[in-house]
Order: structure tokens, then C-alpha cells, then sequence
């Protein structure tokens, strides 16, 4: 194997570079690949897809070619047929016959369970695959969910990177898939489950009966009361006496007597006894006197000998 080197100032054309040593140059430095953020198919009017501008490195055998699109370009997607689907697949094609690459639509076939056109990666023909477009029975125009990116798998495509950093992320790409797939399954087994186990259950009179149920309930006071509390009402006492008479309850309040007005008795918030008490022994020379006995918060006023004043506070 010969070697080969440069670049070097030619002296009579004796260095001159063919295609091949500079694709293989760029090759030492650059992947194949889109670049980051760049080249993402989406939906366009009725049976078109857009490759946006941006820019990609590709070819075979360790050669790198540049791919650069400075605006949106529209690409046609065939008919769909009336029963069954069919996938194509977006590409970025180099191809060393045309001496060009170019965004291109590789059209699938028509089946119940379709497959996505494989890409190609001849000397002659190389692949970039930007993403799958799932055509629908019937189909009329193209949707954005129909439209699966395949840039970050870079055994397909993959983002552009230096050659001495490359990043495999069909790793990333792969798992995320499995597991949004696993996720979709997953939720939707149980919503299905769910919704035929309620659906078998309830009809719209029964579902009225139950909601009528539930609020019923939520408003039933006693329902919500602990066996704790049920056993304290239950064994609370529900009458009693005071000195002699009856204390009774009224719901949650306790009803007492009327203070009782016995002759002689002090009353219940100060003032004058009832009637006068006599005293067993003389006072002075008049003999037994006439006492009063007054209970009050305030100093004594208007009395008379014999009175007896009860002050307090």
C-alpha cells in the first residue's frame, strides 16, 4: 500500500489531489451525520413532507462529502391506497453517478403490516436516513404524528461529530423507543381493562345511584363518628340533681334550677337577705335587735344600728 500525504504546492502539476484524497481528508476529521438540531422532516400541505434547511456529512469508505440546504424544500409523498398502509422513508442520498446529494423520498410497499424502505450503502449509492412517514388506508394528507425521526440513530444516520468523539447514540435512541412503546402498552392495556370492568358494571342509572350514594354519605354526620365517640355518648350521664333538684340536659347544654328563694337565704349574687335574723342576746338596753345582713361588693351605706354589712369582691 502506497503512501500518500499533503497538501504540498504543485511544480508542474506534480501534486495534484483527486476528489477521493479530499473526501477521504474530511474523513479524518468528521463523521457521518446531521448536524445537531438540523434537517428534522415535518408535515407539510396535503401529501408533502419539508426537509428544512440545515446542513450533513456523508459517504462511504471513510470519505466525507458535504450536504448543505439553505432553505425548506418540499418533497411529494405517493397516494395511499384504500385498504391497506404502506412506509416510505425520507433520505439524504450521495450519489457518485450523479455527483450530487439530494433529499429524497424512497416509497415502500403497500401492505397490512408495512416496512420502511432500507437504505443504501453501496460505493455507489449512501444513505442518510432522516426519518419513516407511516401512510395510512385512505390518507389524504400527512401529520406530524405520523412522521418518526431517525436522526439520532446513528446506525442510520446519527449527528455529526468529530471523528476522534464519536457519539453512539443508537444505544439512547433504541431505549427510548422500547420504552415509550412499553409505556403506551402498558397504559393502555389497563385503561382498556378498567373501562370494560366499569362499562360491564355500570349503566347511567346505576352510575347515578352510586354518585347519589357517595354524597349522601359525605353528608351523614353520624356515619363519620369513631366507635370511641359512640361509646362516650352512649354511656354519658343524661340527668342529675342539685341540692334536691333536677338538673336535666337539652342536647349539648345542661339546664339548672332556678335558684330557690328560701326565707333567710343569701342571694345567689349579693344583695339582701330574704328577711331579718333576731339575735339570742341583748344589745344595749333595748333587748333583742333587729339585724340585717347585706352582701355586696360595695362599702356599707344606708344602714342602722344592728345591720351587719358583707362586703366582698
Amino acid at each position: 500500500m502506497a503512501e500518500n500525504s499533503g497538501f504540498f504546492r504543485s511544480v508542474n502539476g506534480d501534486r495534484k489531489y483527486s476528489v477521493s484524497f479530499l473526501a477521504k481528508w474530511a474523513g479524518c476529521f468528521v463523521s457521518n451525520g446531521v448536524y445537531n438540531g438540523e434537517l428534522a422532516v415535518t408535515a407539510g400541505e396535503n401529501m408533502q413532507v419539508v426537509v428544512p434547511a440545515g446542513r450533513a456529512w456523508l459517504g462511504p469508505n471513510g470519505e466525507r462529502y458535504k450536504y448543505e440546504n439553505d432553505s425548506d424544500k418540499a418533497l411529494p409523498i405517493a397516494n395511499a391506497d384504500g385498504v391497506l398502509a404502506r412506509k416510505d422513508t425520507v433520505v439524504l442520498r450521495w450519489d457518485v453517478n450523479e455527483r450530487s446529494i439530494t433529499a429524497q423520498v424512497l416509497t415502500g410497499e403497500f401492505s397490512s403490516n408495512p416496512v420502511a424502505p432500507a437504505i443504501s450503502r453501496t460505493a455507489e449509492q449512501y444513505d442518510l436516513k432522516l426519518a419513516e412517514i407511516y401512510i395510512a388506508p385512505g390518507a389524504t394528507a400527512i401529520t406530524q404524528a405520523v412522521i418518526t425521526d431517525t436522526r439520532l440513530d446513528s446506525a442510520v444516520c446519527g449527528i455529526v461529530t468529530s471523528i476522534v468523539t464519536q457519539v453512539d447514540t443508537s444505544t439512547f435512541y433504541n431505549q427510548i423507543q422500547s420504552d415509550l412503546a412499553q409505556f403506551k402498552a402498558k397504559n393502555q392495556a389497563e385503561f382498556t381493562a378498567w373501562f370494560q370492568s366499569i362499562r360491564d358494571v355500570l349503566d347511567e342509572s346505576a352510575a347515578g345511584n352510586l354518585l347519589n350514594m357517595i354524597q349522601t354519605h359525605e353528608a351523614d354526620t353520624v356515619a363519620h363518628v369513631t366507635q370511641e365517640d359512640h361509646d362516650k355518648i352512649s354511656g354519658a350521664v343524661q340527668s342529675a340533681t342539685l341540692g334536691g333538684a333536677a338538673v336535666t340536659k337539652s342536647g349539648t347544654e345542661l339546664q339548672f334550677p332556678a335558684y330557690p328563694a328560701i326565707p333567710g337565704s343569701l342571694p345567689a349574687n349579693g344583695g339582701t337577705a330574704d328577711y331579718a335574723h333576731y339575735s339570742s342576746h341583748a344589745v344595749g338596753s333595748g333587748g333583742a335587735s333587729l339585724r340585717n345582713i347585706t352582701m355586696s361588693t360595695g362599702g356599707p351605706s344606708g344602714g342602722q344600728d344592728g345591720d351587719i354589712w358583707l362586703q366582698y369582691s
